[in-house]
């Protein structure tokens, strides 16, 4: 795995994540092998399923509306994690 920052170009065996939305700054590229991404994969899923439960039971608003903010920002990154494992590129990332 190596965080390196420009181009999205990526060999044909590994998974690439470019900047999330439209930023501005310059993003940070990612690259995993395929059980890397697999792991992820299976990390951001239970990040996700422990998070409702964490917005559930928290009484404080602006910690739930973080909260929530995470959890938009980690299911964005699942679907376009799943979309480069599947050979598709996710909108707005060049492959």
């Amino acid at each position: 795995m190596s965080l390196q920052p420009g181009s999205f170009s990526q060999p044909a065996h590994q998974t690439s994540l470019g900047p999330i939305g439209n930023e501005t700054a310059r993003g940070v590229e990612l690259v995993l092998q395929p059980d890397e991404a697999a792991l992820l994969e299976r990390i951001l899923n239970n990040y996700l399923s422990d998070l409702h439960m964490e917005i559930t039971h928290t009484d404080s608003y602006d910690m739930r509306q973080a909260l929530k903010d995470d959890r938009a920002l980690a299911r964005q990154l699942l679907a376009r994690l799943q979309q480069l494992r599947a050979g598709v590129a996710p909108e707005g990332v060049g492959r």
